[in-house]
């Protein structure tokens, strides 16, 4: 079991200018672009998937070491958030992150990615917009920071970081396997058994911010 045990210390103060300005432009999306999305949304009847407009789900996990059932799952998990309403963000380039990709994509959802370097067209091919950082493996901050909720699938040192991010700025995290992470606690992501319970979770997490 890998456990990771986090400095002490104070919670994480508001956003700067930079930051806000960034997320209000994720989450304002065009009028054009606001017709364009509405017609093409799929609602899951389901009452566990009911429809979050709006929400901005980040899907976090191993890229080119990804197993054949870690991108399975990434697949299913867009392809559920995607009829939910929701956007996809994650990293942009391949493993999870293009699986996930293709899984909002093929079902007229938008899924965003947040490229580590400076070039256009360096993100996977399943991408609706690609934003380049700059930023390399800092990027990380920016994928858990826009999200509402996080979705973890399967494990990496880069995934870690993401989770470690987002549990300390209280963005909710719902692990899909991969590593134990737990502090000394107890505390942690909270486990989901399949693609469909992580999105459920993560679609109850993100309705409380948008009410």
């Amino acid at each position: 079991m890998l456990s990771y045990t986090g400095p002490e210390g104070k919670g994480p103060g508001p956003e700067d200018d930079r930051m806000a300005r960034f997320r209000r432009t994720l989450t304002r999306p065009s009028p054009a672009a606001r017709h364009v999305l509405a017609g093409s949304r799929r609602p899951v009847w389901r009452e566990s998937l009911l429809p979050v407009p709006g929400a901005y789900i980040a899907v976090i996990g191993p890229g080119n070491d990804a197993s054949e059932a870690e991108l399975a799952a990434a697949e299913e998990v867009g392809r559920l958030l995607a009829r939910a309403g929701a956007t996809v963000v994650c990293g942009g380039l391949g493993g999870v992150m293009a699986a996930v990709s293709k899984g909002a994509r093929s079902n007229g959802g938008v899924a965003v990615g947040l490229l580590p370097g400076h070039e256009h067209g360096a993100g996977n091919a399943y991408l609706t917009v690609e934003l380049p950082t700059g930023q390399g493996e800092m990027r990380n901050a920016l994928v858990v920071t826009v999200a509402q909720a996080v979705i973890a699938i399967g494990g990496s040192w880069g995934t870690l970081s993401e989770i470690a991010l987002a549990m300390r700025t209280g963005t909710p995290v719902f692990q899909l396997a991969g590593w134990s992470v737990r502090d000394p606690g107890g505390g942690g992501p909270q486990p989901a058994a399949t693609a469909a319970q992580a999105v459920s979770l993560a679609l109850a997490a993100a309705r409380p911010a948008r009410s």
